[in-house]
């Protein structure tokens, strides 16, 4: 079985999806998560130095580009709805560009699969020229538009043994 035993996922609100990071668990993988696009980028470049240790990542569309403090840090003059605010709107899909054109991971090496509570042309276009397939935020079932989906399709259930020796 292979080593691939790590699923990267981006999302700084986890609570929201402590069902599906459970399910991952059961299966046999382990859960590295990133809470913000700053801390994402630097956990991307360990997974392409890294690449046989992960199964796939999961990216939420709408995250913090930086962590609580570096927003805490900041100055009194910086405009944070368009310096932090703004850009979070699209965090998950310059995520995805990273690791398909810099890091030039291809979705054979790497799948990642998308989660927003935004369903917009825009949104689609961006992640289908990346080839990341977009999942409903929140969809906790067996429908075309749920997580479980990509979660079945590219995480299979790893037997007992692998799981204790990958560690």
């Amino acid at each position: 079985m292979s080593e691939r035993h790590k699923v990267f996922i981006v999302d700084d609100q986890a609570g929201e999806i402590r069902s599906e990071i459970r399910r991952i668990k059961r299966r046999g993988y382990d859960v590295e998560l990133a809470t913000n696009e700053r801390d994402a980028r630097f956990g991307l470049e360990q997974v392409a130095a890294d690449l046989s240790r992960y199964a796939a990542g999961i990216f939420d569309i709408m995250v913090a580009t930086v962590d609580l403090e570096t927003l805490l840090e900041m100055g009194e003059g910086v405009d944070l709805a368009k310096e932090v605010f703004e850009p979070s709107i699209d965090t998950g899909i310059r995520l995805c560009r990273y690791v398909r054109e810099e890091l030039g991971l291809d979705a054979s090496v790497f799948p990642i699969a998308a989660l927003s509570v935004r369903d917009d042309d825009e949104l689609k276009q961006a992640l289908e020229r990346l080839g990341v397939p977009l999942y409903e935020r929140g969809v906790d079932d067996t429908s075309e538009r749920s997580i479980m989906r990509f979660i079945e399709r590219y995480l299979p259930e790893r037997r007992h043994s692998d799981a204790e020796t990958s560690g």
